[in-house]
């Protein structure tokens, strides 16, 4: 029986392993700068951001090349491996969206809204 992977789909699982291995080492690299730079009470925002969006983009990555790869799998799509990783890319996702959420420019006066009721004026 022949196997339907070519070389193809061989270099594209490879270099899906080398990005998963350089986001990791990224990520990690990115956690030492945020602790390096908690601890000079500089402000991390710019980095929080960029952490943010290489985040969602190693997500949409990954999601872009599971999905060929899975289409040049022998026997074609298995849930099991399609589902899988979900969660994992479903938490990274989130983070890296709060990361950019939280750290984008706002103008003055667009703080974050009171969840206390306004005080009612004395008669």
């Amino acid at each position: 029986m022949a196997s339907c992977r070519g070389p193809a789909t061989y270099n594209l699982a490879h270099a899906t392993d080398i990005f998963l291995v350089a986001a990791g080492v990224g990520f990690a690299v990115a956690l030492l700068v945020l602790r390096w730079l908690a601890r000079r009470a500089a402000s991390p925002l710019a980095l929080v951001r960029v952490v943010g969006a290489a985040a969602v983009a190693t997500v949409l990555g990954m999601m872009v090349s599971s999905v060929f790869l899975m289409l040049g799998a022998p026997g074609g799509l298995s849930w099991r491996d399609a589902v899988t990783p979900l969660p994992g890319y479903g938490l990274l996702l989130h983070l890296g969206v709060r990361c950019l959420r939280l750290t984008r420019p706002r103008g003055p006066g667009a703080g974050r809204p009171s969840r206390r009721p306004a005080p009612v004026p004395s008669a």
